[in-house]
């Protein structure tokens, strides 16, 4: 079982503490099932209710994976938040194109975003035309505190637009203990 984050050695003995470490250190997915829209509101935030990975675990380091489609206009941007239990440290980067984008191939921005005693990571990602969709690739790596809880994707409009701001059906989330 060379896969399993904790493998097994030849002849070793299949035991609970064994079958229980390598549950622990499964990777999570939460996938989103139907499209989620907000409209003209630059305060509100929806949380998504199928991007939630429910229990992340105090005092462990996990992976962090994502791929959130999203359709807004060019005025409105979509502002997302990764939300978080209490961490005690964290690194992200948003592979995004920002904002001010005037197309759907732009440059990537790859800066990390240290988000370390935070509890939501949050970057605006633009929009070009209603009815293009455009993809973020949040990923990286966090840290947890004596805090336990879920981690969860929520969103809304930089820009308050009567035009909708869509989070799309497909995006999904991934995270995996490391330690």
């Amino acid at each position: 079982m060379p896969n399993l984050l904790v493998p097994m050695v030849q002849n070793q003995d299949f035991r609970a503490e064994f079958f229980n470490t390598s549950i622990d250190n499964m990777r999570s997915v939460a996938y989103q099932t139907a499209d989620v829209s907000i409209v003209n509101d630059a305060i509100t935030f929806i949380e998504s209710t199928d991007l939630v990975i429910p229990d992340l675990v105090a005092n462990a380091e996990y992976i962090f994976e994502s791929c959130l489609f999203y359709d807004t206009n060019a005025t409105a941007d979509i502002v997302i938040n990764i939300k978080l239990p209490f961490i005690g440290a964290a690194m992200i980067a948003p592979w995004y194109s920002g904002t001010a984008i005037t197309g759907a191939v732009n440059n990537i921005n790859q800066q990390g975003l240290d988000a370390a005693t935070f509890q939501v990571v949050q970057f605006i990602a633009g929009g070009v035309a209603a009815g293009t969709i455009m993809s973020v690739r949040p990923a990286g790596w966090l840290r947890m505190s004596t805090s336990s809880g879920p981690l969860s994707i929520e969103f809304g409009q930089n820009v308050a637009s009567t035009t909708s701001t869509i989070l799309k059906q497909g995006s999904w989330i991934a995270i995996t203990r490391v330690e």
